[in-house]
């Protein structure tokens, strides 16, 4: 009893922790000798050095430490240094989260897992892999072993027989759009993301059928950059393993149903359309069609369990959705720094002369395929395989203080083979094993040493199709450009995507700065777009104490450029309470300092800024408003927007031509006032039905003078309120246009007339829509909307693709509908636009810069939020097509009172 006491004295006084990891680290230490002695009781095999780790237990040191490097693009260094720090052995032992983890760079270990014990090894003992792919996937080829591998096999495998990798044809229509969108004069380009939407259109032909045209429609791609996101936060769930808890993952959850929403509808229509096929056939049609040669087709022969199908279809757009465009990147990455490697290609293109470039002709290409083959070896898009063990097995290789023993694996380890690694060992590829030099790979015959596309019965199905695709647009592009190069001096970046990406070509486009026809010079290509944002003071001036912090916050937000709110040119006609005017009746000196009061607090930081001008027309409520032509307002029909009109806006008074010239000499004063106070430039507001809207459309203006009667008549007051704006302002300073996608009836007419207003010297065209009059921008009473807008995010960009067709040299801003990160950057990098107008998401968060031009903020946390207030519940029944937007323009215009230090 005595020593009992004193025992149980010890033990509460605070030594229980101690006495705990010593019994852990006693369990630790049976299991490494005593068991592994039982193993090797005939001294068979020796034992793996052992990588020293101050964690020996749970080994979250390496945990901590990988985690580490691949968040500062170092992951591939941090491979070669575990290999550095172990020179006398290819192959040690680990422990990560309290499993043993074998890491290796020898090809004997290699050749064991993947082909001699290919029966011992798999990838069901990863747990936490199919673990951290859940809810995305479940069953498929890379994820399953025994007969759920053999069926996942079974199912894609006839696809890829010779007749599938062997033709050029599917490669070739997408090759030809691809190339049509490379510049010929010498320019810039960045081939990465020209590369994904080529990639991306193949596969998903491959796959489903029909193409998502992305090189097209550059919005499209924004699934492939959903797809990274998934494969990002599945790497990561698979990393945290049992910690997988503590962060939350809503917004990879929400990326997962991006793809399910993706992948479901094309296999739900692939099984009616078969249902409907086996029908025929039972009943001896014999019209029945031509019959689909896609994947999706090819496997629903065989299985028609949507959420499997799903599952298996996710997988594979894993190894689908970026690897070749990737590989192909890092191929002209060597090739731009190695100009008489591109020289060489050429000179063997050259020779083919008028051949087509079929397989038969592209496999035969040696040097090109050498160049192939160094770019696998110097960049691997499989850095590293993992594999983990289902039972105890000794093999050939691993063991000893050398490695060169047979060695006991254990059920469980796992094993990373790093490719990486041996891909650069000297002792294979000899003392210039760092260098590119694809001479290395003439006569090479293959080994155990270099398998790119993996090994034994797990290798990739796929390798030929991806060899056929890489080397047709390589060959297309040293066949048409005589020389190529680099235009930047960045070393190599390795971001860990689905293999090493390069950071450098992964700089977002809407980070890059851009210089506009004026000089002005943006440090990158978001805008603070412009609002009905009622933040001036009784006199209708800026400089009040919420409107510059308003400003203020913005200005510190990051943002290219800020676009004021509206500033109305003429008092006596001004759109609402609260809206900048300009007023010739205050003393000119008190306008001027409130004015650059509101520039200091607008350009803080550098931050570039311009002034909206604007003339509301027959929008002015309250007055006699002036217009075009006597035309009033369309508010809808009924009773309720007729008294609407008749009481508010009235029927407007036809413009003289001294009150059109009036108006020009008042857009000058302002832009006038603009420069001086500080600003630089002034942006004129022709859009969203206001008196420039209204001018141009024919739909408002039916006039038969010089201001009417024809397109270019209808431009005539904004190109000389252009003109007479850039002869009353220094040079340089910066004039844009904004103009509205649903103002004008004809769309070749407006071309006729943005085509005299750009001649008439633009800075850039702000794409915008919707008006008071439009009941498809404006009011939240329709719910009928085409499914190409839902899946987009900018609204306009048809009407911005048109412009920029028309207009290809002058810069684009398209406003309105961006919700992410990726939705921004298919649209600037894609040629859709080169600014981004965030107008409502800014109101909600004026920082949005800062996260969305943060590569290390993942996509989730660099969302434009944008919140739908509905319309209160008496308004929905009053007929008036605006009445959606009034409730969110004033619900918005309240939360721009909220920011700033102010309140």
């Amino acid at each position: 009893m005595a020593i009992h006491q004193v025992i149980t004295d010890k033990v509460s006084k605070g030594n229980l922790p101690a006495l705990a990891l010593v019994g852990i680290a006693l369990v630790f230490l049976f299991k490494k000798l005593v068991l592994d002695d039982r193993h090797n009781s005939k001294g068979d095999w020796q034992p793996m050095p052992s990588y020293w780790q101050w964690d020996p237990i749970w080994g979250l040191d390496l945990v901590a430490s990988q985690i580490r490097a691949l968040r500062t693009n170092r992951f591939l260094d941090w491979l070669a240094q575990m290999h550095a720090s172990m020179p006398h052995t290819k192959t040690f032992a680990t422990n990560m989260f309290g499993v043993r983890w074998v890491y290796t760079c020898d090809a004997e270990v290699l050749k064991a897992v993947y082909a001699t014990h290919f029966k011992e090894f798999g990838v069901t003992p990863i747990g936490n892999l199919r673990r951290g792919l859940t809810p995305f996937a479940d069953k498929g080829a890379i994820t399953t072993d025994g007969d759920d591998w053999r069926h996942s096999r079974f199912i894609i495998q006839p696809f890829f027989d010779r007749q599938v990798y062997t033709s050029t044809d599917r490669v070739a229509r997408h090759t030809d759009q691809f190339m049509k969108l490379m510049p010929e004069d010498g320019e810039t380009v960045d081939l990465q993301p020209l590369l994904q939407r080529w990639f991306l259109d193949i596969a998903t032909e491959f796959i489903f059928g029909n193409s998502t045209e992305s090189l097209v429609y550059p919005e499209r791609s924004k699934i492939a950059l959903t797809m990274l996101d998934v494969l990002d936060g599945g790497r990561l769930r698979a990393q945290l393993n049992r910690l997988m808890f503590l962060r939350d993952w809503s917004s990879w959850l929400k990326a997962v149903e991006e793809i399910h929403a993706f992948v479901t509808p094309p296999i739900e229509q692939a099984l009616k359309e078969k249902e409907e096929r086996d029908r025929k056939i039972q009943q001896g049609e014999t019209d029945l069609g031509e019959e689909r040669t896609d994947l999706l087709w090819s496997m629903i022969q065989n299985l028609q369990d949507v959420p499997e199908l799903r599952s298996q279809i996710c997988l594979i757009l894993v190894a689908n959705i970026d690897t070749t465009s990737v590989f192909i990147s890092n191929c002209m990455w060597w090739l731009a720094r190695q100009p008489e490697v591109w020289q060489k290609i050429r000179q063997e293109v050259a020779e083919l002369g008028d051949i087509p470039m079929n397989f038969s002709v592209l496999r035969n290409m040696k040097y090109l395929n050498c160049v192939m083959n160094e770019t696998h070896r110097m960049i691997p898009n499989n850095v590293s395989q993992l594999r983990g063990a289902f039972e105890d097995v000794v093999i050939p290789a691993g063991g000893g203080p050398d490695g060169k023993s047979p060695t006991l694996i254990r059920k469980g380890d796992l094993v990373l083979i790093n490719k990486t690694v041996m891909y650069r060992d000297p002792e294979i590829w000899g003392e210039d094993a760092n260098e590119f030099k694809p001479d290395r790979f003439d006569g090479y015959r293959g080994s155990w040493q270099f398998l790119p596309f993996g090994g034994g019965p797990r290798r990739c199905p796929a390798q030929m199709m991806v060899q056929t695709e890489a080397a047709y647009i390589l060959a297309h592009l040293a066949k048409t450009f005589s020389r190529i190069e680099p235009r930047d001096s960045a070393p190599y970046v390795p971001v860990m995507r689905i293999g090493p990406s390069n950071k450098t070509a992964m700089d977002l486009s809407i980070a890059k700065p851009i210089t506009l026809t004026c000089g002005l010079t943006l440090p990158n290509r978001l805008t603070k777009a412009a609002m009905a944002e009622r933040l001036a003071d009784k006199e209708s001036l800026p400089g009040g104490k919420q409107c510059l912090a308003t400003y203020s916050a913005w200005a510190k937000g990051g943002w290219g450029l800020i676009i004021s709110g509206n500033v109305h040119i003429d008092p006596a006609h001004s759109g609402a309470p609260g809206d900048f005017v300009i007023n010739r009746s205050l003393p000119r000196e008190k306008t001027l300092a409130a004015w650059k009061a509101w520039a200091n607090a607008c350009t803080q930081n550098g931050t570039k800024a311009i002034v909206q001008i604007n003339h509301p027309g027959r929008q002015a409520p309250f007055v006699k408003s002036l217009a075009p032509s006597p035309i009033p307002l369309d508010l809808g029909k009924g009773w309720f927007p007729w008294l609407v009109r008749a009481l508010v806006y009235g029927t407007p008074k036809e413009m003289t031509e001294l009150e059109i010239q009036d108006v020009v000499t008042r857009f000058v004063e302002a832009a006038r006032i603009s420069v001086e106070a500080g600003f630089s430039g002034v942006e004129i507001h022709a859009a969203h039905g206001y008196l420039l809207a209204q001018f141009l459309s024919q739909r408002s203006n039916h006039r038969t003078d010089a201001y009417g009667g024809s397109p270019l008549a209808r431009a005539k007051l904004v190109v000389d309120i252009i003109h007479a704006v850039r002869n009353a302002v220094p040079a340089g300073t910066c004039v844009g246009i904004k103009v509205n996608s649903t103002d004008h009836t004809d769309l070749s007419e407006f071309i006729i007339q943005l085509k005299a207003i750009v001649d008439a010297g633009v800075d850039f065209i702000e794409v915008s829509g919707g008006s008071i009059e439009d009941p498809m921008f404006s009011t939240g009473l329709h719910t009928q909307v085409k499914e190409s807008t839902k899946a987009r995010e900018a609204f306009f960009v048809d009407f911005a693709n048109a412009i920029r067709s028309e207009f290809p040299d002058v810069p684009i801003m398209l406003t309105g509908g961006f919700r992410s990160r990726q939705g921004m950057e298919a649209a600037v990098a894609g040629g859709t636009c080169d600014l981004v107008g965030l107008a409502r998401p800014s109101v909600l968060d004026p920082g949005l810069p800062h996260k969305v031009l943060d590569t290390n903020v993942p996509e989730h946390g660099a969302l434009a939020y944008a919140k739908k207030i509905d319309p209160w519940g008496w308004a929905k029944y009053t007929g008036i097509k605006a009445v959606g937007m009034g409730a969110e323009t004033l619900w918005y215009t309240n939360q721009i009172g909220r920011i700033g230090p102010a309140q």
